[in-house]
Formats: C-alpha cells, sequence, structure tokens
C-alpha cells in the first residue's frame, strides 16, 4: 500500500486508516474478555499485514475510557 506524509510531521502513513472504535470491546463496565483482545490482536495485525498503519483513535470510542488505546498498547 502507497504511504503518503502526514501534515507537519516526519510519518508516513497508509492512505486508509483504521477506526478503532471497536477495538475496546464492548460498551459495558467490565473488562475487555480475552476474546475480546484476542480479536481486537488479530484485526490489527491483519491491517498491518495489508499495509494499513494508520490508525484512528477517539476519546469517546467505547465509553471514553481507553479500552481501545489499551489494545493497541497490549
Amino acid at each position: 500500500m502507497n504511504t503518503y506524509p502526514l501534515a507537519h510531521t516526519r510519518l508516513n502513513v497508509s492512505r486508509i486508516a483504521y477506526g478503532c472504535m471497536n477495538l475496546g470491546g464492548s460498551w459495558r463496565h467490565t473488562p475487555a474478555t480475552l476474546e475480546e483482545k484476542n480479536k481486537a490482536a488479530l484485526l490489527i495485525e491483519t491491517a498491518l499485514e495489508q499495509g494499513i498503519n494508520f490508525f484512528y483513535h477517539a476519546d469517546r470510542y467505547t465509553r471514553a475510557v481507553l479500552l481501545a488505546e489499551s489494545r493497541m498498547a497490549e
């Protein structure tokens, strides 16, 4: 996949951004299950294999408690 310079940075990113809303599991107030964590890891791995290196996070994803971001960190 072609990459493009990200304005005002030295980064080159994929033309497609992966929206990470579903990576944190459900919207319930319990920790993500092992199944949800494994699914997130597979989705991230697949995106990277396809050349997607631009992941979009929003503070509103999964109850605004950084669950989607936590999946990326794992």
